[in-house]
């Protein structure tokens, strides 16, 4: 009769009732408290029964795939031929040892779509021959630390759903976490790559990096792990790394291969770790905390770390509407310059509208970029939700990141089409704007702010400081990445 198990259905039918254990579900072997505990002492005679049969099984062949393991340690049984030891398909019920030295017995390993529910251990093992771990599935933490990986390993499209540790191993040869995905954290600490290290298509919750030298790695299309939605990977934010100098090494990998593009990406989440590390109530930070920070918020909401330069020139004219406004509260009164402005200068109430109307389009658009941004977060806010409610009634065939980038394509031609029509209708606002913040205009014979050089000279020092801002941000932008 067949049972669905491939490989035990291939068996004699004599070797099949006598190895019968080897393939039954372990799943009512074993209770399981409210912390995930296992208790497996109602069925100690039945593993000693599977252990006596795993001896016996061994003694005939290597090929343990679609086995279902009990509490397993690989010390108590031996291996003493040079061959390659299959464990594809197979589950692995309870706690897994594999950290006592049976690389010595074994040529190869292939754990290919076995599935360990819970924990295992691999640390300080040798591993001397090739190894694969391909789609393989972890379901609670596994331990290699202090692991030697002296041949290929394969950890492609593996599936790890608690933590794992890397730290301090040793990778001599190749390795591969192609399209694997990491629920929890994962940790490379003090890891060494003596070759290549490919983490393409790699998803992360969370990942620390820390003297760790990614000089060989491939570290192209890493994303976010999302838990409400495995399908479709996000952006990586500075919620995805555990510390600042994880982020840095990535950044100045792709700094090396000259992909500022890539570069650019983990800049900005390596000061937003930064912000968070002097935010820390116990970092004892030399020089003041504020003194710090103050820079890093301007740069970051001025050019988004000087990445950003459309965030820099929508803050220009921002800056332009409330330098107009402080000018106009200096030059007459706080409430009366509206009417005394719209007198001297012939202006009609549909002036004031408009102007009214073009600077909370500006407003609009800058917050709008902010959201662009913060998007990639997937934070749960309300203007999300909202975001989300259009792009779902919003008959355009899109992703919510398409249909965003459509309604800031939107805001920003009006911003534009707003400006020109203005213009041509009455240029006297936009052109004492333009005095107001070109700072070049403070080396000429200009009377704009005669009376209030100080204030003037204030208002074109920050226009100095956007303008820079711009200038930065346009050359990361086109520099060649």
């Amino acid at each position: 009769m067949k049972t669905g198990n491939i490989f035990y259905d291939t068996l004699p039918k004599i070797e099949q009732e006598k190895y019968k254990i080897l393939f039954e579900d372990k799943s009512d072997w074993y209770i399981e408290d409210n912390n995930g505990n296992q208790n497996w002492n109602q069925s100690k005679e039945k593993i000693n029964d599977f252990d006596d049969k795993l001896k016996k099984f061994i003694i005939s062949q290597y090929n343990l795939s679609f086995l279902h393991f009990p509490p397993f340690d690989i010390k108590n049984y031996i291996f003493k031929k040079d061959r390659e030891v299959i464990f594809c398909n197979s589950i692995f019920y309870g706690k897994t040892d594999f950290n006592s030295g049976f690389t010595k017995y074994i040529q190869e390993t292939n754990f290919e779509n076995a599935t360990f529910r819970e924990k295992v251990d691999f640390s300080q093992y040798t591993f001397g021959y090739k190894i694969s771990f391909k789609s393989t599935t972890f379901n609670k933490d596994v331990d290699f630390k202090l692991s030697n990986f002296t041949k290929y390993i394969n950890f492609r499209s593996t599936t790890f759903k608690k933590d794992v540790n890397f730290d301090e191993a040793i990778f001599e040869n190749k390795v591969s976490f192609w399209g694997a995905i990491f629920h929890d954290k994962v940790h490379f600490d003090s890891t060494v790559f003596k070759e290549t290290f490919n983490f393409t298509k790699t998803q992360i919750n969370k990942i620390t990096l820390v003297n760790t030298n990614v000089e060989n790695a491939n570290l192209l299309e890493i994303s976010a792990y999302d838990e409400t939605n495995p399908k479709d990977p996000k952006p990586l934010t500075k919620d995805n790394f555990e510390n600042k100098e994880s982020a840095r090494l990535i950044k100045a990998h792709f700094e090396k291969q000259n992909n500022i593009t890539e570069a650019n990406k983990y800049f900005v989440i390596e000061q937003e770790k930064y912000i968070d590390e002097l935010k820390d109530k116990d970092n004892k930070t030399e020089g003041g905390k504020l003194t710090k920070l103050f820079p890093l918020y301007l740069n970051k909401y001025v050019s988004n770390f000087g990445t950003d330069w459309l965030r820099s020139i929508l803050i220009l004219f921002l800056w332009g509407f409330v330098a107009l406004f402080l000018y106009m509260t200096n030059r007459y009164s706080l409430f009366t310059f509206p009417n005394e402005f719209y007198m001297a200068n012939e202006w009609n109430k549909s002036n004031i509208v408009t102007t009214v109307f073009i600077f909370i389009i500006f407003v609009l658009a800058y917050l709008l970029n902010l959201y662009f941004v913060e998007v990639q977060n997937y934070k749960r806010k309300a203007i999300i939700g909202y975001f989300r409610f259009l792009h779902k009634h919003i008959k355009i065939k899109s992703k919510l990141y398409k249909t965003l980038m459509i309604i800031k394509f939107c805001i920003l031609s009006l911003v534009a089409i707003c400006i020109f029509i203005f213009c041509l209708y009455d240029s006297n606002l936009f052109n004492l704007i333009s005095k107001l913040i070109n700072p070049i205009n403070a080396f000429k014979d200009d009377e704009t702010f005669k009376g209030y050089e100080a204030f003037g000279a204030m208002v074109r020092i920050i226009s100095a400081t956007i303008i820079y801002q711009i200038i930065v941000a346009f050359r990361q932008f086109t520099r060649r990445g």
